[in-house]
């Protein structure tokens, strides 16, 4: 009998796939780093324009005349280099995000692995002792045949 001959490579290429697309933390730490990439170009642009309007009940007095309502536009401009440098950090967090990923992916890897070769070992182990016994099996046969022909006696 004993195990059906198998690609093994490919049996356990198909088990690390089908790890690595079901397991739930490879899944969050994937999309820890997509969210994080998402981020880089949020951080490398202008900050939003700012525009207020205001309306006065009763007039305002000033230097020019009555004021009835205020309007104003605003933009906030950063120092030079510091998009660059704020969009290289977030790429590097990132990055971090990346390695943690590749991470989890390696010990679910090495997790699935281990377990295949360990139970392949052990089906092996359960190979052989099969054929042993049939060994024995024939050995015990031929014991009695030749007890039974006289040409061993009870104690062989």
């Amino acid at each position: 009998m004993g195990i059906k001959p198998i690609n093994a490579q490919s049996e356990l290429d198909g088990y690390l796939k089908t790890a690595a697309n079901n397991n739930p933390g490879l899944k969050a730490k994937f999309n820890e780093y997509m969210a994080a990439m998402e981020k880089v170009p949020q951080v490398g642009s202008l900050p939003d324009p700012t525009v207020a309007f205001g309306y006065f009940i009763s007039p305002l007095e000033t230097r020019i005349g009555p004021q009835r309502f205020k309007a104003s536009a605003n933009q906030m401009f950063p120092w030079f280099g510091l998009l660059d440098a704020r969009e290289d950090v977030a790429t590097e967090l990132a990055n971090a995000k990346l390695e943690l990923f590749e991470e989890a992916k390696s010990q679910l890897f090495y997790n699935v692995q281990s377990a295949y070769y360990n139970l392949y070992f052990i089906l092996k182990g359960v190979d052989i002792t099969k054929e042993n016994i049939d060994i024995l099996h024939t050995f015990k046969q031929l014991a009695l045949i030749k007890f039974e022909s006289g040409k061993a006696s009870a104690v062989d």
